[in-house]
């Protein structure tokens, strides 16, 4: 069944697709109230919908496009300050890159924090897609297999107001591991810059924050 995009809710799409019914919607928003998921996990759980059931209905939800596994390249373009660590962690990858318009893949277009960090990282305008969470995967591992060595990791700075590591605490630069017993409670600022060792290098730097009770 046909429907056109819109704002409307997750599960109206899915009615109107013809891919649930009232009851088993019904069924699904009891199941949310005493697990937290949200209604396309729950459906999915539930083994009404497939996972890219759910996916497509999103991304008519939001009015984006959908790329199936063999729609995302072969080799995925590389963007400096986006490591594979962290495509991994965030389910998301490049797919294309015009001018200063970044294009990635995800599969949870819900996530605003995640093309808020985009774009303040990467100085970027961040258009999204919607792809299945294992076809990002297999795409990020296609591209990154073999290029990407163990990260150095560095601790370069401290904020201005001086603080850094609090006494106690050391950085392993080599496996990126706090450790230590604390000698002093407070909030601790430190900039931290992960780099790798492919060629050529890519980087990231956050400020981190650090309390002690």
């Amino acid at each position: 069944m046909a429907i056109s995009a819109g704002t409307r809710p997750l599960g109206q799409i899915l009615l109107e697709a013809g891919l649930t019914t009232p009851e088993t919607l019904e069924r699904a928003l009891t199941r949310i109230a005493g697990t937290g998921e949200r209604l396309g996990e729950a459906l999915v759980a539930m083994g009404v919908l497939a996972g890219d059931d759910v996916l497509r209905a999103l991304a008519l939800q939001h009015d984006l496009a959908y790329l199936a596994r063999d729609e995302l390249p072969t080799t995925l373009p590389i963007v400096k300050n986006l490591s594979a660590p962290y495509l991994r962690q965030y389910r998301v990858c490049p797919v294309t890159i015009e001018g200063n318009v970044l294009t990635v893949a995800t599969s949870d277009p819900t996530n605003p924090l995640l093309f808020d960090d985009l774009r303040q990282s990467l100085s970027m305008q961040i258009k999204a897609v919607v792809s299945p969470e294992d076809a990002i995967l297999e795409a990020i591992e296609r591209t990154y297999a073999g290029a990407v060595t163990p990260l150095q990791r560095l601790v370069e700075g401290i904020d201005e107001g001086g603080a850094a590591l609090p006494p106690g605490v050391t950085l392993d630069p080599s496996s990126g591991v706090l450790s230590g017993l604390p000698m002093r409670t407070g909030t601790f600022t430190f900039t931290a810059r992960v780099t790798d060792s492919a060629s050529p290098a890519q980087s990231l730097t956050r400020r981190l924050i650090l309390t002690i009770r």
